[in-house]
């Protein structure tokens, strides 16, 4: 290094230090000017020794500044009063550069001494003079600074910006070569500012750098994904908000921590409803009571494909109106530029029907999403993948997964199994591993018709050897980057509320020694309460009328006694499962109406004592000697009951109660102050509330409405001191029932030594931090989770196929409807000349028979000729019709049949006059 750029670099520091004394500290310049040691050399030692000293030098003249501050106060007052005095920071910025060039000035005299071999002054000496001369130009040009522009102060701001920029760049790489630079060339253009010279234009505009920076930019979008519960008690949309990333070079994925569940839609028509509708008529009454034949009932499937479109369009209108109230003007022209996401699961309600009715029922529904045209202009897209009906073992995996996901627990478990490995001690292990163990929240949901299990397994053998668990990892739930946990996951159909309160009616009051006089004395029932002994849907008006509904379709033993027949071949060839329906009550050779009646009852009382409804729940329900009906999936993954998973296994995770129908009687007892709030599912506790709440007595109220009265010791006094009297109705009127099941499996999760370490029963997942809703306990959420967690496969399905791979099926739909409508509106035309026809023949038929009485008969074989074309037709097109249903390729060939008909029958029409000539003759 020369000794010149040695100079030069000192001067830059020097000017360096005083530009930060006049801006103040700022991060940009705070210079660490140091030198690398693998770096030093004899010309840098010395830079580094030049250094302090220009900057001591730069330093001295700033202390006798300060007295003369208030002598340059005094001209200036005048040109105050004038014009508006500068700014500070502009007045520093100021002096901070009369400084800087006045220290440059006296370095390079300093340097051009050196160069002539004149021995150089003191810095003392050198800067006393260009001080002097600077102090007297400021007083002839105070005036004249304070009458400048604004715009001569925002070029002053903006050139101090640049250098600003630049030399925290340089000083960032350390290089002082760069801040040299920068200083430098700061300098320089505030020379040419202060000589009156305009700086030469920017090489390139800003607004190309900031439209260059747009375009390269991630961007973020709010989209709706639409999920459809094909449930047992209904069908409906729920709709959620998931928040997507799109960046240059990288492509799009969709943000797993932003999935926020909107609102649920309304309840339409379950999927088992709309199938047994289909099979009452297809296959006429009675179907359920003999053999049917499935492959002859493929000629109805038209009549299915009709009724799946009408249900899955009513749906779709529904969401349509749930998407133009949560997503803005924009997001809605996004959703509909790249389409909405349908995922569409069944669970329990058709589970164990015949498989080509789910398989035709769903592919149905495939084609009504693809194909529905919506008035708003938003398109709806679906595949096979995603509607589909799914077994109890993934219904369960994909609440596990959407509970622990929206609540946070997986980050952390990732970060304990981290804090595991790097982890040598034995003791922090063990605490660690009890602390993992109870970090995963494990989920019991109770449905329609089914209930869930699911927990996670952590230590090895820690489960039986013939149990089924499923890793996450492995099984497509979760990506390699979240923890790798195996699950035990069961289901069990009969379990759901309704499908159990129809097997405990049936198998109790079935019981001889629970009747009295054909009386059943159900002890699940409010003390002093009646009903028919039925297992049809209860309904109870305000006014205290109770009705039991004896329509086939409302009664809630229905699945089990459509599965419980000799005609099913589950239950002829499974000696297993036949017993499991003779257990249960159900004879499966006996006709539906009788498998559905409880023989020997014709009337429930109910008693309201808990303990003995307890009992009766555990044994007939969780845990029976034999099976419940049509549990094969639960059986496959190792426990034919849920009593056998608690007498095999144990879980210290902290475990959720969800389902409405066990959530909502705990919170009627909290409510009534029977419960705390803070319950935390003793059994003892729950046995003890539920004991005093199903022990009140029915009476009717002076308005004749039912209401349970609760007693002055049992309950808490009212207002007036008297007893809280509570409404019974459809609702709550099973509630006891309902405790009894949470008080089963509370008893069941209790009973090791080792048992979850936290028991809440809930129905909202709620942020952890902000206590807002984020979703709901159940599939749903988890279903979306998985798809997007596969980011390639999202990709795949929802942006390169999606809306577009589709387009034919909207196309067709729309074309198919508009022919249809030609076809109506042609149908009157051709109608008429038919009807022309008919009667210009029926003229000369009856001037022929007048002429000729003898060819009578021809023309009745005439007629007969044609009428048997004319079915032959007719049967054509049906048999066209068919294959358009069943087959997507005949469906393709069909316009054409159809056109190649109606051609035939022009063209018959033509030349049938010529034909009438020739017999004639």
């Amino acid at each position: 290094m020369t000794h010149k750029m040695r100079s030069r670099l000192a001067a830059a520091a020097a000017a360096l230090l005083l530009l930060c004394t006049a801006v103040g500290p700022s991060p940009s310049f705070a210079l660490q000017l140091r030198v690398s040691p693998s770096r030093q050399t004899q010309d840098d030692s010395a830079l580094t020794a030049e250094l302090p000293a220009a900057s001591a030098a730069a330093a001295a003249p700033a202390a006798p500044e300060a007295p003369e501050a208030p002598a340059e106060a005094a001209p200036a007052a005048p040109a105050a009063a004038a014009a508006p005095a500068a700014p500070p920071a502009a007045a520093a910025a100021g002096d901070a550069q009369a400084d800087v060039q006045s220290q440059t000035d006296t370095l390079e005299a300093s340097q051009q001494q050196q160069e002539q071999g004149a021995e150089p002054q003191p810095p003392q000496q050198q800067q006393q003079q260009p001080q002097q001369q600077q102090q007297q130009q400021q007083q002839r040009e105070e005036p004249e600074e304070a009458a400048e522009t604004k715009t001569a102060e925002d070029r002053e701001a903006a050139l101090k910006a640049v250098a600003l920029s630049r030399v925290s760049k340089a000083t960032s790489s350390k290089d002082l070569v760069g801040v040299a630079t920068a200083l430098s060339s700061h300098l320089h253009s505030a020379t040419k500012a202060a000589c009156g010279i305009q700086p030469s234009a920017p090489t390139e505009p800003s607004e190309l750098t900031e439209l260059l920076l747009l375009s390269r930019q991630c961007r973020h979008s709010s989209s709706p994904v639409l999920v459809v519960d094909g449930g047992s008690t209904g069908t409906r949309g729920v709709l959620f908000r998931v928040m997507s990333e799109s960046c240059f070079g990288l492509g799009r994925r969709v943000l797993p921590e932003s999935l926020r569940q909107l609102e649920e839609g309304p309840k339409f028509e379950g999927l088992r409803q709309l199938m047994e509708k289909w099979l009452d008529e297809a296959a006429g009454p009675g179907w359920a009571s003999r053999a049917v034949d499935s492959h002859a009932l493929l000629q109805q499937f038209p009549r299915m494909r009709q009724q799946a479109g009408d249900l899955l369009r009513s749906v779709l209108r529904s969401s349509e109106q749930l998407v133009k109230k949560y997503f803005s003007e924009y997001e809605q022209e996004e959703a509909k530029t790249v389409g909405i996401p349908v995922i569409f699961f069944s669970t329990a309600g058709v589970r164990d029907t015949h498989d080509w009715y789910r398989r035709g029922l769903f592919a149905s529904f495939i084609e009504a999403i693809n194909s529905y045209s919506s008035s708003q202009g938003f398109v709806f897209f679906t595949n096979e993948e995603w509607t589909r009906p799914i077994p109890g073992v993934e219904e369960g995996m994909l609440a596990f997964v959407a509970a622990n996901q929206l609540l946070g627990r997986f980050a952390r478990a990732k970060q304990i199994k981290e804090n595991l490995e790097k982890t040598q001690t034995p003791a922090e292990r063990k605490q660690l591993e009890t602390l993992l163990s109870q970090t995963l929240t494990s989920i019991v949901e109770v449905g329609g018709a089914s209930a869930q299990i699911v927990f996670p397994v952590y230590r090895v053998g820690s489960s039986p050897s013939f149990v089924n668990t499923t890793n996450l990892t492995t099984g497509g739930y979760l990506s390699s980057d979240f923890p790798s946990v195996d699950i035990m996951s069961t289901s069990y159909m009969q379990l759901g509320a309704s499908s159990a309160t129809g097997i405990f009616y049936k198998s109790y009051c079935s019981n001889p020694d629970n009747l009295r006089n054909g009386v059943c004395l159900n002890p699940c029932l409010p003390k002093g309460y009646q009903q028919e002994c039925s297992t049809g849907d209860v309904s109870v008006s305000p006014e205290g009328a109770v009705a039991v509904s004896k329509q086939l379709q409302r009664q809630r033993l229905k699945p089990a006694a459509y599965y419980c027949t000799s005609t099913n071949d589950e239950i002829a060839k499974k000696a297993l499962n036949r017993l499991s329906c003779i257990a249960a009550g159900i004879n499966p050779e006996q006709p539906l109406e009788e498998r559905l009646a409880i023989e020997g009852c014709s009337k429930m009382e109910g008693t309201g004592d808990f303990a003995a409804c307890a009992a009766a729940v555990s044994s007939i329900l969780l845990d029976p000697p034999l099976p419940l009906p049509a549990n094969q999936e639960a059986s496959y993954t190792g426990f034919d009951t849920v009593g056998q998973i608690f007498d095999f296994m144990s879980t210290e995770a902290p475990i959720v109660i969800t389902g409405k129908a066990l959530v909502f009687p705990i919170r009627d007892l909290q409510k009534l102050g029977l419960l705390k709030p803070s319950f935390q599912g003793d059994p003892c506790e729950l046995k003890e509330a539920a004991t005093k709440y199903c022990s009140a007595p029915v009476v009717r109220s002076a308005s004749g409405a039912l209401v349970r009265q609760l007693q002055p010791q049992q309950q808490q006094q009212g207002a007036g001191g008297g007893p809280v009297e509570v409404t019974v109705s459809s609702v709550n009127l099973e509630n006891c029932f309902k405790l009894g099941m949470s008080h089963g499996l509370l008893r069941l999760l209790n009973k090791s030594n080792i048992h979850p370490s936290k028991i809440t029963f809930a129905i909202d997942i709620e942020d952890p931090n902000s206590k807002q809703k984020v979703g709901e306990y159940g599939w749903p959420p988890g279903a979306i989770l998985r798809a997007i967690l596969n980011q390639r496969k999202w990709s795949t399905l929802a942006y390169e196929l999606g809306k577009n791979h589709t387009v034919r099926d909207r196309w067709n739909a729309a074309h198919s409807a508009s022919e249809q409508q030609s076809e109506e509106n042609v149908t009157p035309h051709r109608q008429a000349s038919a009807q022309l026809r008919d009667n210009q023949q029926l003229t000369k038929s009856s001037w022929k028979q007048q002429r000729q009485p003898s060819h009578e008969p021809q023309q009745q074989q005439r007629q007969r000729q044609q009428q048997r074309q004319q079915q032959q037709r007719q049967r054509q097109r049906q048999q066209a019709v068919f294959g358009f249903e069943c087959c997507i390729a005949a469906g393709r060939n069909f316009q054409m049949e159809r056109r190649e008909a109606d051609h035939m029958e022009r063209l018959a029409a033509s030349t049938e006059p010529s034909f009438t000539k020739l017999r004639q003759s």
